[in-house]
């Protein structure tokens, strides 16, 4: 009957009666500000893993009842960064001229680094094999001794950077105040 229903409405179709349709998808529930509640949990798990030394993987071996047992060390480093890059995905609805000129800033000052560091791994590489890798792909050899400590100032720089994208996101999320949609007056 919904159907006939339907087609007797000039095949106009009721959208809100399409999606009431009950699905097995999870959510977050019908409350109203359930964006901003997500926004507000991924900020708070960034907060939570601020407070852990950040870390790449690794493996520790601890001896407990005369048995050494292997310890898998979460990598930090990398959840902090994905973390950051959800939350500017989140926001991005929100973004004004001044927050994607100063990430765009961010991005191309970390490609500037990335390219004096490999234009100096380049200069003093011995190997020609490696030199012609390095030019043609734009990228450190892999399983090179030499470009260990390459790739590890590189990787301070790329956290650096992630720093100033978190801030910039915190920024903006202060300019915003509520992520409704809506403008708050308020007084000083």
């Amino acid at each position: 009957m919904v159907e006939y229903k339907k087609l007797m409405n000039n095949t106009a179709v009721n959208m809100e009666d399409e999606f009431n349709v009950d699905m097995d998808i999870p959510s977050y529930g019908k409350k109203t500000n359930e964006f901003r509640d997500i926004v507000l949990d991924t900020i708070k798990q960034l907060e939570m893993i601020n407070t852990k030394q950040l870390k790449t993987t690794g493996t520790v071996y601890e001896e407990q009842n005369g048995q050494l047992i292997k310890i898998e060390l979460e990598d930090t480093k990398k959840i902090y960064r994905q973390l950051i890059d959800f939350l500017e995905d989140l926001m991005l609805r929100y973004f004004d001229d001044e927050v994607e000129k100063k990430l765009k800033l961010i991005e191309e000052e970390l490609n500037k680094k990335f390219k004096v560091l490999l234009d100096l791994y380049i200069s003093v590489e011995s190997k020609v094999y490696d030199k012609n890798f390095a030019k043609t792909n734009n990228m450190f050899p892999i399983n090179n001794p030499k470009t260990k400590s390459f790739e590890e100032k590189y990787d301070d720089y790329k956290q650096e950077t992630y720093r100033k994208k978190f801030r910039e996101l915190m920024l903006l999320f202060a300019r915003k105040r509520d992520l409704s949609g809506k403008r708050i007056a308020s007084v000083y």
